[in-house]
C-alpha cells in the first residue's frame, strides 16, 4: 500500500469468504492413485482498512492471489502473488486457471527488426 500512497498504514484485514484452490501435478510413478504436486494456488476474499496521511481511512475489497510452481524442484520454486482490488471471487477463480501456468515461464522477447 505504501508503494501507492507513500506514508499508507494497512490497519486491519479480514477474510470475507472461503478461500478458492487448485493443485496441479503429475502421477507418482510408484502409485498411480497418488500425485505428486507441482502446482498451487489460492484465491483469497478480503477486505482491508487504509489509511494516509491528509487522507479518510478507506475500506478496499478485493481477492489476494498466490500461484506456486516447481514443488517438485525446491531449488528451481517459483511464486508470485496478486492483490486485486475490487475483484470478485469468482472472476479470481477463474484467473488461477491461466495464471497457474504463467508463473516460471520465461518472457517472451519483443522480435527484433
Amino acid at each position: 500500500m505504501d508503494e501507492q500512497v507513500p506514508g499508507a498504514l494497512l490497519e486491519w484485514i479480514k477474510v470475507v469468504d472461503a478461500p478458492r484452490c487448485l493443485t496441479g501435478g503429475r502421477p507418482r510413478p510408484d502409485n498411480e492413485r497418488r500425485m505428486i504436486v507441482t502446482r498451487a494456488a489460492i484465491a483469497l476474499p478480503f477486505a482491508l482498512s487504509v489509511t494516509a496521511p491528509g487522507r479518510r481511512r478507506d475500506i478496499l475489497q478485493g481477492v489476494f492471489s498466490w500461484v506456486a510452481v516447481r514443488l517438485d524442484q525446491p531449488g528451481s520454486r517459483k511464486d508470485q502473488v496478486w492483490l486485486d482490488l475490487r475483484a470478485e471471487l469468482d472472476w479470481a477463480e477463474a484467473e488461477l486457471r491461466s495464471r497457474i501456468y504463467l508463473v516460471g515461464q520465461a518472457p517472451t522477447s519483443e522480435p527484433s527488426t
